[in-house]
């Protein structure tokens, strides 16, 4: 399932969470703020990644770099659950799981469209929208 599609989902259950047990002031307008920081996430760590890290999963393979963008996003649901136990706001619940969320989106987001560049020259530009639209 799409990432958008799940915020987007998820989001109003956040919301009245924080609304009803812990009476923060959220309005339905917030939600975006958690779809917002998990573009800027994801934006983040796809630079990050190409720029500084590139040669390293290069050398050693794409499949750890979609490895260890699963196991950020896996611990991003973990951090959002704890924010929501341990921290008990919104502004916590933001950041740890929805730019760390983005983050391991935008780090596994390339290693498929490397792979497809090696594999398909002729057709790569086709192949990548497929791939943009299913992350």
């Amino acid at each position: 399932m799409n990432r958008y599609q799940c915020a987007a989902n998820y989001a109003p259950y956040v919301l009245s969470y924080f609304k009803y047990r812990h009476n923060e002031v959220v309005t339905i307008a917030d939600g975006l703020t958690i779809f917002s920081l998990q573009i800027v996430g994801k934006s983040a760590a796809v630079t990050m990644v190409v720029y500084f890290s590139n040669p390293f999963f290069n050398k050693v393979g794409q499949r750890w770099r979609a490895l260890l963008g699963g196991l950020i996003v896996s611990f991003s649901i973990f951090l959002g659950y704890f924010s929501l136990v341990w921290f008990n706001n919104y502004i916590s619940f933001l950041i740890l799981q929805s730019v760390v969320l983005g983050a391991g989106t935008g780090i596994a987001y390339t290693a498929p469209l490397v792979i497809l560049q090696k594999w398909m020259p002729a057709n790569s530009g086709q192949f990548s929208f497929y791939i943009s639209d299913s992350i």
